[in-house]
């Protein structure tokens, strides 16, 4: 036989499973068997658990759901000395089950072994809690936070001798909440227990309160209804010294002549415990006491309490808040909270959204100033230069202009009408030409202004102006032309002149001189 049976209930845990059955099968304690008992899962955790080859594994599953009651239908069929209790979304570190065997073979007068427990999210990620993070202490200590309404003792970190089951009895099937609690109250009754003081149990707390124990108010109801189904387990108590133990404040009540342990529990419940189902417990307690008459009597003559105790009692515990607001104004007041909340949210998701946007926003505008500059730097740029170019082309104009005018005055002194004529031609073709570059610039005046929206244009400015300076390269060509034709002539008295003005073009210090003679 195994010297550990290892109990892992299931249900719809396919994302845990694994992990779960991997932290049992990689302990470094090696002698146990495991029990996986599936509560009719509708994911696929059934599916994961057969696809393990491992003889040390034992699996059942229900045919349908039973919410409970899988531990004792384990512990029915374990054949290990001692019980280890585990679910199907903790796991554990390598080395608990040694740990625990080893101070349970050292220490045989202890029941059950605890540890810390670490509390996981779903990512399987540490959450700082410190809830099952408890010093030792003795099992009449346990008894009394037991008693309170407090249980801080961790179920999936137990390993427990099976004959620990065997003299208190299994686990109860008409608790839903608190099974364990009451479990561990008829466990104290009788052994103590220790907490290897190690986090060696991941126990995993679901964000969304979908744990059996989730703090959720169906669970908070629950867990109120059931707690005394725990008190009552106390009435076993039959020593004065085991009850003042458990609850010093009661040694007011010492009396030679005996003690009647209800009246104590009665009192401990409404004085001891600050929940309102202990103080209904309690005035239960006390009713059904001055209702035995045997026990009435005792009672008058051991503690002096009567019916007219019982009724002032009555009216101080509160039972049903009957001064404080009604549960439906409770719930009313946390669905508004709830909303409030979900409302608070959503509005910082959207100022966290617009932030971004902004931020973005910012970065673009800085990008496009950026731009801008780099333009209106380039446009200033080409503006100087297209004004140096206007400037050139008036100086060309003016320059122009006199070299008419002295062409004029040349004409005169030569006294050649043809020639003046044609110089007059000429000038009138300057003049045009002149008029022409004017309104040429004019032109490129408007074509720099186009230039500034398109770039394209300038593109067409600069072809036209290149057509034009060819076109007047070709009539200077055919003027050229002709008067070397002229020149060539035979007739003397057509060419003399023609020769001199050729001559006066090429030097016109020649007039100077000639007028000079």
């Amino acid at each position: 036989m195994p010297k550990v049976t290892v109990i892992l209930t299931s249900f719809n845990h396919e994302k845990y499973i694994r992990e779960a059955i991997d932290s049992v099968l990689n302990q470094t304690f090696t002698d146990f068997e495991l029990i996986i008992w599936d509560d009719a899962s509708s994911d696929g955790s059934w599916e994961i658990i057969c696809a393990y080859d491992d003889v040390r594994i034992k699996t059942y599953r229900n045919e349908q759901n039973l919410r409970g009651g899988n531990v004792n239908r384990s512990l029915k069929v374990a054949t290990g000395e001692y019980i280890a209790i585990h679910h199907s979304d903790d796991a554990w570190e390598l080395n608990k089950l040694e740990k625990q065997i080893d101070f349970l073979e050292a220490n045989p007068e202890v029941g059950a072994v605890f540890t810390w427990a670490k509390i996981i999210d779903e990512q399987g990620e540490e959450i700082p809690n410190d809830y099952f993070t408890q010093e030792n202490k003795s099992r009449w200590q346990w008894l009394q936070q037991l008693f309170t309404g407090d249980n801080r003792l961790n179920h999936p970190s137990i390993l427990i001798r099976r004959q620990c089951y065997q003299d208190v009895g299994l686990y109860r099937y008409d608790l839903a909440q608190t099974p364990d609690a009451e479990m561990w109250s008829r466990l104290l009754l009788k052994f103590p227990i220790h907490i290897i003081q190690e986090k060696l149990t991941k126990h995993r707390l679901c964000s969304d309160n979908s744990n059996t124990s989730g703090y959720r108010i169906d669970v908070k109801i629950r867990t109120s209804n059931e707690w005394n189904i725990i008190r009552e387990n106390f009435l076993s108590l039959t020593h004065f010294e085991d009850i003042v133990t458990i609850f010093p404040n009661l040694e007011r009540y010492r009396n030679p002549a005996g003690f009647d342990n209800k009246f104590l529990l009665a009192m401990a419940c409404l004085y001891e415990c600050k929940q309102r189902n202990a103080w209904q417990l309690g005035l239960t307690w006390l009713f059904e006491l001055l209702n035995d008459n045997a026990r009435c009597q005792k009672i008058a003559e051991l503690y002096a309490f009567s019916y007219a105790d019982l009724i002032k009692l009555t009216a101080e515990f509160d039972v049903y808040r009957i001064e404080s607001v009604s549960l439906d104004e409770l719930q009313a007041k946390i669905e508004n909270l709830q909303e409030s909340n979900a409302w608070l949210e959503s509005q910082c998701t959207a100022w966290e959204n617009t932030a971004i946007e902004r931020e973005q926003f910012i970065k673009d505008l800085q990008s496009s100033n950026t731009w801008l500059a780099s333009q209106r730097t380039a446009w200033e740029n080409t503006a100087i230069e297209r004004e140096q170019f206007i400037n050139d082309l008036q100086n060309t104009a003016i320059e122009q202009e006199q070299f008419i005018n002295d062409l004029q005055n040349t004409a005169i002194e030569q006294e050649q009408e043809q020639f003046i004529n044609d110089l007059q031609n000429t000038a009138i073709e300057q003049e045009q030409f002149i008029n022409d570059l004017q309104n040429t610039a004019i032109e490129q005046e408007q074509f720099i202004n186009d230039l500034q929206n398109t770039a394209i244009e300038r593109e067409q400015f600069i072809k036209d102006l290149e057509s034009q300076r060819s076109a007047w390269e070709n009539i200077a060509t055919e003027r050229y032309t002709l008067i070397n034709d002229l020149y060539a002539s035979h007739s003397w008295k057509i060419t003399r002149p023609m020769r001199f003005f050729a001559r006066l073009i090429h030097n016109p210090k020649l007039l100077f001189v000639k007028f000079h003679k």
